[in-house]
């Protein structure tokens, strides 16, 4: 009997699909584009920066007014682009040739750096109208990304360090959105205790689910570069939610490395009953 229709059934369809997703063809077309999307969004950024400052952190500084992040909040970014530009040649590699959630994955995150990079023209354009809707359209993109990639995680279908520069990039759009927002006119004052607040209980939220410690890891640093120039009361919430996050991140840190061994992923387990198969026993019984 073929190997494929034996798993089939002994594990069911969802099973057997999960292992005939990982053998097929993977979508090269997309992977590449998804690469050369973030790599051209990455040259751009540094291309034109501006005296050596990027181009957003000149914006926000002069049109962000009390949302605008402190400069620091922008040593981030070369982590954010070195992360992205890993993932981009990583996914092209023998080694992750097979893995489908990385053919999903490519053509979301070509079009987030897309979106980026028009954001960034038109920063250098000072069209604030334009910055704010391309920056909502860059948060959104970026949480596909993150929760597709952590989905994957979260069934052994996909790379466990795939996460990681895709959390970087949802925090880092996501702490921007409140100055771009306000850069554009948009009357946002009243709600900046809502949205610091909700930057801190997304990643929280997000942490927990996923067991991840990137996201609020990078939402408390960007948080505390949020307190610069803000109301009193926002800054209060905001160095709470940098405070959560932080502690959040070093407890789920710590109980990764010293804590027990976690459960192998669901592919390892899967393919673990699959090879039974070729037990003498199984041979014989299936004739």
């Amino acid at each position: 009997m073929p190997p494929a229709i034996r798993a089939r059934r002994l594990l069911g369809s969802t099973a057997a699909g999960r292992i005939g997703a990982i053998e097929s063809r993977p979508a090269v077309g997309w992977r590449w584009f998804g690469l050369l999307a973030i790599s051209a969004s990455v040259l751009h950024t540094w291309l034109a920066a501006r005296a050596g400052e990027p181009v957003l952190a000149s914006f926000l500084s002069a049109r962000g007014g009390a949302f605008a992040p402190a400069t620091a909040a922008f040593a981030l970014l070369g982590a954010v682009h070195l992360g992205l530009v890993t993932y981009g040649v990583g996914q092209l590699t023998a080694r992750y040739e097979h893995v489908r959630v990385l053919d999903a994955l490519a053509p979301a995150a070509g079009l987030a750096a897309l979106l980026a990079s028009l954001e960034l023209v038109a920063a250098g354009q000072d069209l604030a109208w334009l910055v704010a809707p391309l920056g909502l359209g860059l948060v959104l993109a970026t949480h596909v990304l993150y929760r597709r990639a952590h989905v994957a995680i979260a069934a052994g279908t996909g790379p466990r360090g795939v996460g990681a520069p895709f959390a970087l990039w949802f925090a880092w759009s996501s702490a921007l959105l409140p100055g771009k927002l306000a850069a554009a006119g948009w009357s946002i004052d009243e709600a900046g205790v809502a949205l610091v607040a909700l930057l801190a209980v997304v990643a929280l939220g997000y942490g927990l689910k996923y067991r991840d410690a990137v996201l609020p890891g990078a939402t408390a640093w960007l948080l505390l570069q949020l307190t610069t120039a803000q109301p009193q009361m926002v800054r209060g919430v905001a160095l709470a939610g940098a405070a959560a996050c932080a502690v959040f991140a070093v407890v789920e840190l710590t109980v990764r490395v010293f804590g027990a061994p976690a459960a192998p992923p669901a592919r390892e387990r899967i393919r673990a009953r699959v090879d039974i198969t070729r037990n003498p026993v199984y041979l014989l019984a299936d004739g």
